[in-house]
């Protein structure tokens, strides 16, 4: 594979993963499933974008874990 090649390559996938992350942006977390709210906050984790959305993620995941043991 050529040098252009590569890089053309590399543009792509970027803006896939751009793309793919904006569209997760876009999904209210009250109509995600719990499997859901756990990729995506994966998702943003592997993209390296420690942002609000994140946050908002993981306070959600957070919200409906069921902890045993505390009364």
């Amino acid at each position: 594979m050529s040098l252009v090649q590569q890089s053309n390559m590399n543009y792509f996938q970027s803006q896939s993963v751009e793309a793919a992350i904006d569209c997760l942006g876009t999904q209210s977390l009250t109509d995600m499933s719990t499997y859901a709210l756990a990729l995506s906050a994966y998702a943003y984790t592997l993209y390296g974008e420690d942002s609000a959305r994140r946050q908002q993620l993981m306070n959600e995941i957070d919200n409906r874990a069921i902890v045993e043991g505390i009364s």
